[in-house]
């Protein structure tokens, strides 16, 4: 491959695009292959047709019995084989000149996110978290969710649209029991659960407010069966039957109930103006990032320390 033709072909693809196609190329299935890189099938076979378009040859034979690399296939392959191994040394080789103490958060945001929603959550942040230190760059929305999938930031505000690879967006979901009707939807209009029981968080917690305003604009004024204090209480009354519950889809991930199912809501205010955007990569997600993510997200109370 000549020089000439590589510059090309790197400005009509990224990395992202390599780990997608290596992912179905090792699974030999475009499903698996998505499953792998957290993507919809859909969004992964467009990525691989144009990379294909990029490259001018075909990468894969497809059949009913999956997906075969061609021999030109092999070689990028290979070649992606290659080009993340360097990857992975260079950042080796980078870690000391890079600020990655356990006590320090790299944060990235577009112009919007900095200017009218990082500001609060962080502030109350800080006060429970003095010894931590933030790191904020400001960039494109694009740019964020990639600096989040290639681990150049632990966390990402932006107002990005879509899905991406290795990525995973702080969404609101529906909390059920398994044992629900609901449990068996794969998505819900926030309409149609105004007629269920609700489990809800206290009224100080900004996320719960922001529910309430939403059924207040259906004319439906939610009264809850029951009010808690934090989300993973609300997920064990909603695995239990008493209710169901709105919360944000990255704490029932990091505390999940095996009684409950969080299920997608449609409406347009559930996948907010600006998302936050952690690793898909469960063992890359710090604990300090976790927090920061739920003040972020609801206005979470958190205790200060006394000082001595």
């Amino acid at each position: 491959m000549n020089r000439t033709f590589f510059a090309f072909a790197m400005q009509h693809f990224s990395l992202i695009d390599l780990k997608t196609f290596h992912a179905v190329a090792d699974e030999g299935n475009l499903t698996r292959g998505a499953a792998r890189v957290h993507l919809s099938p859909s969004t992964v076979c467009a990525r691989i047709k144009g990379l294909e378009s990029s490259l001018g040859v075909p990468l894969f034979t497809r059949s009913a019995q999956g997906m075969a690399v061609t021999p030109a296939g092999e070689i990028v392959r290979q070649g992606a084989l290659r080009i993340e191994r360097d990857i992975d040394g260079m950042l080796r080789d980078l870690e000391p000149f890079v600020s990655r103490e356990a006590g320090t958060l790299r944060i990235v945001s577009n112009y919007g996110a900095a200017m009218n929603f990082l500001a609060d959550g962080l502030a109350r942040f800080l006060k429970a978290h003095p010894d931590v230190s933030i790191s904020h760059h400001r960039c494109s929305s694009r740019d964020v969710v990639e600096a989040v999938a290639e681990d150049r930031a632990d966390i990402g505000l932006s107002a990005f649209v879509g899905d991406y690879p290795g990525v995973t967006f702080i969404d609101l979901v529906v909390i059920v029991s398994i044992d629900s009707p609901l449990a068996h939807r794969e998505a819900l209009d926030f309409a149609e659960c105004l007629n269920e029981d609700f489990v809800s968080l206290s009224e100080h917690v900004e996320m719960q407010r922001f529910v309430d305003e939403r059924a207040r604009e259906l004319g439906h004024k939610l009264v809850p069966k029951v009010r808690v204090s934090n989300q993973p209480i609300l997920f064990q009354m909603a695995a239990a039957g008493v209710g169901i519950g709105i919360a944000s889809r990255v704490a029932f991930e990091a505390q999940p109930h095996p009684r409950a199912r969080a299920v997608k809501l449609t409406n347009a205010w559930a996948q907010r103006h600006i998302r936050i955007a952690i690793s898909a990569q469960k063992e890359r997600q710090l604990r300090w990032a976790t927090e920061l993510v739920e003040a972020l997200r609801n206005g979470t109370n958190f205790t200060i320390p006394q000082s001595n």
